[in-house]
């Protein structure tokens, strides 16, 4: 689950045709219009997009839309109409989506394969990360052939009856929207088609800034609770959160630190700010600290929250600089990690940017066994 992971947008206009476009997983997401639209409102249909066809794929990655091109473009015509987007719901789109998906592994290059190649622990109530990448409707056991031939008057009659099933495509999609707001869910899967699991990560990015000598200049938080649910019938869940949890109300220099190097814990865990699903109740968050709420199809973001207050973090990195000539430069990196000793860091990348003009660089590892 890669919702708090970084990804890159970019809004450009060319001869009045506004291209907008985010990447994720190293794919080009795009949208073009000649209308005079909301970028925010153009990034946000791709990302609800983008999470539709997860959803519905398992992974996210070049092979996997390669397979499911045929899912793909259903789910697409689905959702936008003549360029008029109409829902991007996961479970209004479920009574309309027929295909089957084709199972694909996540790519180790990507931030979920990264996720999954890490040790799983020896614990029963420990799943591996790919226990998530499958998709939420039916799987295809093989790889569909080719469509036979449809003779000349079956197919008048089924673009007959296609521009019927056209004319009420608004009209469904608003009464599902209406029965959704009652309490039902359509496209729900019925008992025994599937398992009744449901998977919760929490996801956080440390943004910390050091200066030359280790010291911490700036540092926050983005934090998000994941759920991809994959249970039948529309169950009520409640998750409880720890009764130390402050949505801080004081200035943020007066909060308490919170604690990612070891050492003593802290009396509160301090949040800035925090947003909620809309499906989640908060009559209980205030006094007990509990989320209600019925766990929609698919992956979706039950809590999202950010700590702008100092903490320790889990790793200091120190540089040295040493200029050898005119031409050469010497960089040497120093990492201390300072979490506990039962806890340790997995698939750890550095990224050095160089100046454009750099001609070679000559990397070694020998004095950490790399």
């Amino acid at each position: 689950m890669d919702s708090v992971l970084t990804y890159f947008v970019s809004c450009q206009n060319l001869d009045g045709i506004s291209f907008i476009y985010v990447k994720r997983s190293g794919l080009y997401f795009v949208l073009t219009t000649q209308c005079n639209v909301s970028p925010m409102w153009a990034i946000e249909l791709l990302n609800n997009m983008i999470k539709v066809i997860k959803d519905y794929c398992g992974v996210l990655n070049e092979e996997s839309l390669r397979k499911n091109f045929v899912l793909v473009y259903e789910i697409l015509d689905e959702m936008i109409d003549f360029g008029i987007p109409q829902t991007t719901n996961t479970e209004v789109l479920r009574s309309c989506v027929h295909n089957e998906a084709i199972m694909v592994s996540d790519s180790p290059g990507t931030a979920t394969g990264i996720l999954s190649s890490l040790p799983t622990f020896n614990t029963s109530r420990t799943m591996p990360s790919t226990a998530v990448h499958r998709p939420i409707g039916p799987v295809a056991q093989h790889v569909p052939q080719a469509p036979p031939q449809v003779p000349v008057s079956a197919a008048n009659s089924t673009i007959a009856a296609a521009q019927s099933v056209a004319s009420s495509v608004l009209s469904t999609a608003t009464s599902a929207v209406s029965s959704m707001a009652a309490g039902h869910i359509p496209g729900k899967a019925a008992a025994g088609d599937q398992k009744n699991e449901i998977f919760v990560d929490i996801l956080e990015r440390l943004t910390v800034l050091m200066n030359a000598q280790g010291q911490v200049l700036n540092s926050s938080i983005d934090g998000s609770i994941q759920m991809k649910s994959y249970l039948t019938g529309n169950p009520e869940l409640r998750l409880a959160l720890n009764d130390d949890l402050e949505i801080l109300s004081q200035p943020r220099e007066a909060a308490p630190m919170p604690n990612y190097g070891g050492g003593p814990q802290q009396a509160v865990v301090p949040l800035d700010d925090c947003t909620f699903h809309p499906r989640v109740d908060l009559n209980d968050f205030d006094s007990q600290r509990i989320l209600s709420f019925v766990p929609p199809d698919g992956e979706f973001s039950v809590m999202n929250y950010r700590i702008d207050s100092e903490f320790r973090p889990p790793f200091r990195v120190t540089p040295f600089v040493d200029s050898v000539s005119q031409y050469k430069v010497e960089l040497v990196i120093k990492i201390r990690a300072e979490v506990p000793e039962s806890n340790y860091g997995g698939n750890i990348q550095m990224t050095i940017p160089t100046p454009p003009g750099t001609a070679s660089v000559n990397c070694d590892m020998s004095a950490v066994g790399g």
